[in-house]
Formats: structure tokens, C-alpha cells, sequence
């Protein structure tokens, strides 16, 4: 870890900047890091970091591992999520890094709702300040208006989720919980997944449950069948067709 230039807080957090070593990573990942003196528990009517104004609890984030919260990020004028989780044990830090290492495959910023700034108070709280977005795909289609050409619309999602989807397989990950709660709008107008702290590598899944695939079970998942990525592709067909029906048939 090294010091970050912006030095010290408001909140009398330490800034900082750590450089990871992740598997299959041949270059360290760069981390912004804010080292907290002492934990606050967030809450909504205050300031978190002296930066983040928490504005209400999210109940619907799927796949979080704490409290997420929607805030008002006040430097760069825009809302944001903030997930509060603990970081204790072994399992916490490989969930984290999986996190990391998976987002850092997004080069452009086109696949992923990804996290942006990262709190910890020690031994292990842990605040993530990440992307929040506009509205899943469950909310979008049940608003949706009159006269919309649907077909463009759904190849639209599709190439997006896709081109997530084919960038976790080529580097042997899986989604396992593609659903029209994780497949998101961002505030910058693209089609997104999120929740990738529920992938999975795909030389793991064999031992996948199907009660660990996500929201639709695969066909091969219930025949006690080998899973492989594919699931992926079977749960973003029945995403879609939940969307154009606008009723959940995969609960």
C-alpha cells in the first residue's frame, strides 16, 4: 500500500492506494483505498466520509453481503450505492477480490455496475461506494410505453448481457444468477450486469447444486447433469422472456 495524494479526509480517513496480485492477473490490480481510524455505522441523514450523503436504505440490491445504502456522492454530483459488509473471514476477502478481479476485466466500463472507492476500518468493516443504477430490467419493462419496438429492444439488452457474459466465460467464470434484477441500466445510458459477487469459476461448477445457479434452473442442473457457462446463456433466455411476458415464471 502506498499513501494516496489526496493524504488524509475530513472524516480523518487516510487515502490510499494498494496494489493487488490477483490469480490469472499478470499485472497488479490498483486499488483506492480510504483508511478509517475508527467505524461509524452508516445511516441515512448523515454524511459518510465526509463526502457521501446517505440518503435511503436499498432492499433490492440481489446478491450483496451487508446493507446497501443510495447516496449522494456531493464532489462528482451524481447518487451511488453504499454496501456495507464485514471482512473477517477467509471467505469475505476471496468474495472481495473475486469482485475485484471480475470487474477489472471491464476495461471500457460497458459490461459491469462496478465498484469505485473502497472504506475499511480495522480489523474488517468494510464499505464499498459503487455503482447504482437507474432501474433492473424487471422495472424497466413494466413501464414500458406504448408503441416501443420490443424486438429492438430485447436484441438490445441481449447484446449487452451477452458481451458481459461472453467476457466472464472466455476468462472461465460464470455468472449463476443472471435475472431481470441483475440486469440493470446504468446512469450512462448502457445495459450492465451486477452481482457478480455470486459468480462462480466454471471449473467449479459440477458441484454446483441447481439451487446455487441463480433464479432459472438450467435443464442439465435438473437432470443432475454436468453445468457448464451455458447455464449463463439459459438464465438470460428466460430473463427475457420473463421481461416480455412481464411475469416471473422462473421464482
Amino acid at each position: 500500500p502506498r499513501p494516496a495524494a489526496a493524504g488524509a479526509s475530513m472524516s480523518g480517513a487516510i487515502g490510499m492506494e494498494a496494489d493487488l496480485t490477483l490469480p490469472e492477473m499478470s499485472q497488479p490490480l490498483r486499488l483506492p483505498l480510504q483508511l478509517l481510524p475508527i467505524w461509524i455505522e452508516p445511516c441515512v441523514g448523515t454524511d459518510f466520509l465526509g463526502r457521501y450523503e446517505v440518503k435511503k436504505v436499498l432492499e433490492d440490491r440481489p446478491g450483496a453481503k451487508g446493507q446497501v445504502f443510495e447516496v449522494y456522492d456531493k464532489e462528482a454530483k451524481k447518487p451511488c450505492g453504499l454496501q456495507v459488509c464485514n471482512l473477517m473471514r477467509e471467505g469475505d476477502v476471496k468474495c472481495f477480490v473475486e469482485r475485484l478481479q471480475l470487474e477489472s476485466l471491464d476495461t471500457d466500463n460497458k459490461l459491469f455496475m462496478r465498484l469505485h472507492d473502497v472504506a475499511l476500518a480495522l480489523p474488517g468493516r468494510l464499505a464499498i461506494i459503487e455503482d447504482i443504477p437507474t432501474k433492473n430490467l424487471w422495472e424497466d419493462f413494466d413501464r414500458i410505453e406504448p408503441g416501443t419496438n420490443l424486438v429492438a429492444k430485447v436484441a438490445a439488452v441481449a447484446n449487452a448481457i451477452l458481451g458481459g457474459l461472453c467476457r466472464l466465460h472466455a476468462h472461465g467464470w460464470a455468472h449463476c444468477g443472471v435475472s431481470p434484477l441483475t440486469v440493470c441500466l446504468s446512469m450512462d445510458g448502457d445495459w450492465k450486469l451486477t452481482s457478480l459477487e455470486g459468480a462462480k469459476r466454471v471449473r467449479e461448477l459440477a458441484a454446483v447444486t441447481p439451487a446455487l445457479t441463480g433464479t432459472a434452473f438450467a435443464p442439465e442442473a435438473l437432470l443432475g447433469l454436468p453445468v457448464t457457462e451455458k447455464v449463463d446463456v439459459w438464465q438470460l433466455a428466460a430473463t427475457l422472456c420473463e421481461a416480455i411476458m412481464r411475469k416471473r415464471i422462473c421464482e
